[in-house]
């Protein structure tokens, strides 16, 4: 079973830049596997939860959480301790607060405030750090949508040359609204209409907890009609970090997620950019 779930998670598989006889391996092997997965997921957890009619969540992460999260389609606070947790109907929170001003719209929380004008990304504050997020990187000082020239020198599927972010070109937001939303989140979406292509943004900030925000986030959701040849996208932020490590899990566990330094050492450029 191991063996067919790594085969199908090759750097080629994931993306899709393979040929349609792998593509349908693939699709064999994760219907195969995927099930047997699924029975091996019910006999555990017929061990380690008793029968109940109440909601109880698993955290294969053993993560800590105290967040929103969606449970089929309905917005609720999530809180776990060591991997185990439930719902909880009244939440100690603060809520996210969506403004549209003269300059444009704001997304807040007590943690980010996020703005969008000029149908670009124009700011990201951080309010408890006291300090503007976005830092000026090469021909773009905003955040948002760009789409660059793909005319690698050999491999068409799969280079991307170096120059190619000397070849940017930004787009901009045709329209800019809010989504319904509610106290647990609050949610700006962004249109852009490029060549024969469309993509939309949803980008979203969540409550939290009153006097913790050491876990936030920024939610980006994106759905791209894609029509274009030889070009790729990205929805790209320069942001200003200071910090020498990164990892998201705090967890001791042998399979907790692991530590990265925020450095390479990597001497070839190349590999380096890699």
């Amino acid at each position: 079973m191991w063996q067919d779930t790594m085969l199908a998670q090759f750097h080629d598989c994931l993306p899709g830049t393979t040929i349609k006889t792998v593509v349908l391996d693939n699709l064999e092997i994760y219907s195969k596997r995927g099930a047997q997965a699924r029975g091996l997921i019910a006999k555990a957890l017929e061990v380690l939860v008793s029968s109940s009619s109440d909601i109880i969540i698993i955290d294969p992460l053993r993560l800590s959480r105290n967040e929103v999260y969606d449970h089929d389609g309905e917005l609720k606070w999530l809180q776990t301790e060591h991997g185990l947790g439930s719902f909880i109907d009244n939440p100690s929170i603060v809520s996210p607060i969506l403004e549209q001003k003269e300059e444009g719209w704001t997304i807040s929380n007590s943690r980010f405030s996020l703005t969008i004008s000029s149908g670009r990304i124009s700011s990201i504050y951080d309010t408890l750090a006291k300090r503007e997020l976005i830092a000026p990187g090469p021909g773009c000082n905003d955040g948002g949508l760009m789409i660059y020239e793909d005319l690698p020198l050999n491999y068409d599927a799969w280079d991307a040359e170096i120059y190619h972010l000397k070849c940017g070109s930004v787009i901009t937001f045709d329209k800019v609204y809010a989504k319904e939303g509610g106290e647990l989140r609050q949610t700006l979406v962004a249109e852009a209409s490029f060549g024969d292509s469309k993509a939309v943004l949803e980008i979203s900030l969540d409550a939290l907890e009153k006097g913790n925000e050491g876990q936030p986030n920024i939610k980006v959701k994106a759905k791209v009609d894609w029509h274009e040849k030889h070009k790729f996208l990205k929805c790209i932020s320069f942001l200003f970090f200071r910090g020498e490590e990164l990892t998201s899990s705090r967890s001791s566990t042998r399979y907790s997620l692991r530590l990265r330094y925020l450095w390479n050492t990597v001497r070839c450029p190349r590999a380096a950019y890699s």
